[in-house]
């Protein structure tokens, strides 16, 4: 610290000028979906993306070009080519495809992730296809301390046998979470300038995907509840 800059502070302490200045959080940034996708590609330096098979394409459902990797890896053999002799030599081997799987196929986790809270608001008896169940609204509150300005709420129904005496596998779908229970802050609406809110003109139209009563068990059918809820 110089005498020049000592002189200078003691003459604002002295007239009391010190000004203590807080910084603001940032603006709530609002992007389409496709910016968002640009802004991920960039920070992953990804250019483009290999074309895939064609639905409709003949050449996807020819036999003999349909599996481009016909030998697969060992899944007992370990990333160095040794074998995985016995069972307390698993977890290692377990480790490594979870490494590749996040690196190939998941994709890396972000090193902090928001604390999500768990709830439950209410839990109702029901069946489906002539199975008891329990159905409970989950609500899940993410923390946004670090940015209050954005409210996250996560909703969920989960249904289980009601003979269930321990865990039982559950099918993951998404949509159909639920309603907020009174009080519980709904998630900031990301809506761009001068756009509709997301699903708003869809619904303007008449086209909805909420299910109901009567149309539920039209699509359930393919995914044999009663023998999942059994």
């Amino acid at each position: 610290m110089t005498r020049h800059f000592k002189t200078w502070l003691t003459a604002v302490v002295g007239l009391g000028m010190i000004t203590i200045v807080t910084a603001a959080a940032p603006a709530h940034v609002v992007m389409s979906s496709q910016q968002d996708r640009q802004r991920v590609m960039d920070q992953l330096k990804i250019t483009l993306f290999p074309s895939g098979p064609g639905a409709y394409l003949a050449s996807t459902y020819d036999e003999t070009t349909a599996n481009p990797y016909p030998k697969l890896p060992d899944p007992l053999t370990f990333n160095d080519g040794s074998k995985v002799k016995n069972a307390s030599q698993w977890s290692r081997r377990r480790a490594e495809i979870v490494e590749m799987f996040d690196r190939e196929v998941y994709g890396r986790r972000p090193k902090t992730i928001p604390k999500v809270t768990w709830t439950v608001a209410s839990t109702t008896d029901g069946v489906t296809a002539n199975v008891p169940i329990i159905t409970k609204q989950l609500v899940g509150r993410v923390d946004n301390s670090a940015y209050p300005e954005l409210n996250v709420t996560i909703l969920a129904t989960l249904s289980t046998p009601k003979s269930a005496k321990g865990p039982v596998p559950v099918v993951l779908m998404f949509g159909g979470g639920g309603t907020a229970p009174a009080g519980v802050p709904t998630t900031t609406a990301c809506t761009l300038p001068g756009a509709a809110a997301r699903g708003a003109s869809a619904i303007a139209t008449g086209w909805s995907r909420r299910r109901t009563r009567r149309t539920s068990g039209r699509s359930t059918r393919r995914w044999k509840r009663a023998a999942v809820c059994q």
